[in-house]
């Protein structure tokens, strides 16, 4: 087995939990979210919470601001900011 495959079974377990519990919090914050987004000029423009695009935009809003939680905690640094300032690898996958 090779290395990355070994640490992604080890993740798994955590990874699972992680899933979970990121949609029934990604969802919360969508219907806390749903009378503000009713009322706000993107609803005007034929935005709703059901358009992907927006489902999008929260997700990546959300997203970033764990990012940035975990960078302020200093559980994380952004590779940029290391000493070689590259990421570890960048994974290309093909589009089907």
């Amino acid at each position: 087995m090779r290395r990355r495959e070994e640490i992604v079974k080890i993740m798994n377990k955590y990874i699972d939990i992680l899933k979970e519990t990121t949609l029934a919090a990604f969802m919360k914050s969508l219907e806390d979210i749903k009378g503000y987004a009713e009322k706000c000029l993107m609803a005007k423009h034929g935005f709703t919470l059901e358009n992907d695009e927006v489902r999008h935009f929260i997700w990546v809003t959300f997203w970033k601001n764990i990012d940035k939680y975990l960078y302020e905690k200093k559980v994380i640094k952004s590779p940029l900011k290391t000493a070689k300032r590259h990421y570890f690898y960048v994974r290309l996958k093909k589009l089907k």
